[in-house]
């Protein structure tokens, strides 16, 4: 059976509000009583036809967004959409139920592109070979491990995230397939994340893929296994 369509919203709120003045960014400011952001969220969140409520934030907001966790936790919310690892330990903690994935909503999405001049493409192929060899080969070494295989490995950089936390996380990534299997940008992949980064305003007109995209080393790559 086909799969059904299912939609999710991505809400963009990494602004500074500096058009709007003092006060701070203005998703955070109140309107009746509820911050802008949080009226935002709870309209698709009602909506019949929207999964998942995914919005993005500024990396400078985390505090904000601790501080959620915090209240969410003192029962001042129904809901509260986080990232990982929060997710992850209220889960473990039994202080929420997961209501929906993101990952699982939107599938995989290929996010981390990597990118370089047509000048380089051309002069050094010999490096950018070398740079896609061993970037295949860690995701082929991805696709075979265990979750924590990865979490072990990853330790060093979150030596604050619990072991059992980064393992629950590791794992529900590599349940919903967050983590390419190849380099190549395929596509369909392509298509769905300018998609999206047309639907945030990030860009303002659409670009052939062909114009952009050149899989010819990783392609090569892949097929001399890496």
């Amino acid at each position: 059976m086909p799969r059904p369509e299912r939609t999710a919203a991505i809400l963009v709120a990494a602004g500074r509000g500096l058009r709007a003045g003092a006060g701070g960014p203005k998703q955070y400011r109140t309107i009746g009583g509820q911050t802008v952001i949080f009226r935002a969220m709870e309209a698709f969140c009602r909506h019949p036809d929207v999964f998942a409520v995914q919005p993005v934030v500024n990396p400078d907001d985390a505090a904000i967004f601790n501080e959620a966790v915090a209240a969410f936790k003192a029962g001042h919310a129904d809901f509260l959409e986080t990232g990982q690892p929060a997710a992850e330990i209220l889960l473990a903690e039994g202080a929420a139920q997961l209501a929906a994935s993101m990952g699982e909503a939107t599938g995989p999405v290929p996010f981390s592109s990597y990118m370089t001049t047509a000048a380089y493409l051309r002069t050094e192929r010999e490096a950018l070979t070398r740079f896609t060899r061993a970037l295949y080969r860690a995701q082929q070494w991805l696709a075979g491990a265990s979750a924590a295989e990865v979490a072990a490995l990853i330790a060093p950089a979150f030596p604050d995230v619990a072991a059992n936390v980064r393992t629950a996380v590791v794992a529900r990534y590599l349940a919903q397939n967050t983590w390419a299997t190849d380099p190549i940008l395929r596509a369909p992949g392509y298509e769905y994340l300018q998609q999206i980064l047309l639907d945030g305003d990030f860009i303002q007109r659409r670009h052939r893929y062909e114009d952009l995209i050149d899989t010819s080393i990783a392609q090569a790559v892949v097929s001399a296994g890496g």
